[in-house]
């Protein structure tokens, strides 16, 4: 509901899709699974769940992290053991190395590979299992209706104007509206009422050290890479071609993290795309002409 990118440890308070049981039933007969969908759909967390399932019945599950690409990967085969192998943002990874982690499943080493469809033209495989928006905002929306007990004190904890009193907005009604949203996060963004703090979030880092250029330029890329994480000594060192004034350090990244907007040292964006947009539209209102010529400058050279 706060918007952040959801983790392994979220398995059991996010709401379920149909298409986790369609993984598993997917497992028990090829050995592996393909989930394609749009950035945001659920499609980590889907696959987090199944994997939490598989782990309940045995199998010791693995996430593949390895980033040298041009490596072959070899994964753990047992007669005696049940393995579990995660690839997420599979797009990332060249065809012929996933074709050779796919290769290797089989009963005992089952694969999950979860990836963003990117080209249209180019199918990763003839019979994925698709996620899209509105298969998320619709299960998010009937999962929280039914779970308005639990699910009202939270909204209410970013809200107060949310609730049963005559003058608060119904939960049922921001729950309608948060339904014609066409992505999860947008769905929750507006449950939340998200556009009392994005704004707010940046002005309070605006000035500190000039963490709300920093915030921005992060969300520039963010985007430019299709949601992707941003190497921050690359960007430090990048910066430097446009103003050599301008340094920023660990700490600088520390303070936006705890300030919720970057994810984790480990991940570099903001917490999620559409927040990065909001963040954009933000700066574009309270910076001066210099710094917004310095974006500009930095879009050119960065797209």
């Amino acid at each position: 509901i706060a918007g952040y990118r959801l983790q392994p440890h979220h398995v059991s308070a996010c709401p379920r899709l149909a298409q986790v049981e369609e993984i598993k039933k997917r497992l028990e007969v090829v050995d592996y699974a393909i989930v394609e969908g749009e950035p945001g759909c659920g499609k980590s967390i889907s696959v987090y769940q199944s994997a939490f399932d598989l782990s309940v019945k045995g199998y010791t599950v693995y996430r593949y992290v390895n980033k040298n690409t041009e490596s072959m990967v070899f994964l753990p085969q047992s007669k005696d053991k049940k393995y579990l192998i995660i690839v997420d943002d599979a797009q990332n990874l060249p065809h012929f190395l996933l074709d050779q982690i796919l290769a290797q499943s089989q009963k005992c080493t089952k694969i999950i590979l979860a990836y963003t469809k990117i080209n249209k033209d180019e199918p990763l495989c003839s019979e994925p299992i698709r996620i899209t928006n509105y298969d998320a905002v619709k299960a998010i929306a009937q999962d929280y209706r039914k779970r308005k007990q639990e699910i009202l004190p939270i909204v209410q904890k970013f809200d107060r104007f949310v609730g049963d009193g005559m003058m608060d907005t119904p939960f049922e009604s921001r729950v309608e509206n948060a339904a014609t949203k066409n992505t999860p996060w947008l769905f929750n963004y507006t449950l939340r009422g998200g556009w009392n703090t994005t704004n707010e979030q940046l002005q309070t880092v605006y000035n500190h050290n000039k963490c709300g250029l920093l915030s921005t330029i992060i969300a520039l890329f963010q985007i430019l890479k299709m949601d992707n994480t941003i190497d921050f000594k690359w960007l430090q060192s990048y910066i430097q071609k446009f103003d050599d004034t301008i340094f920023w350090t660990e700490e600088d990244l520390d303070y936006l993290i705890k300030n919720k907007l970057i994810a984790s040292t480990d991940d570099v964006r903001i917490v999620h795309i559409e927040s990065a947009k909001s963040i954009i539209h933000s700066f574009y209102k309270i910076a001066d002409e210099p710094s917004k010529q310095l974006i500009c400058k930095i879009l050119e050279d960065g797209y």
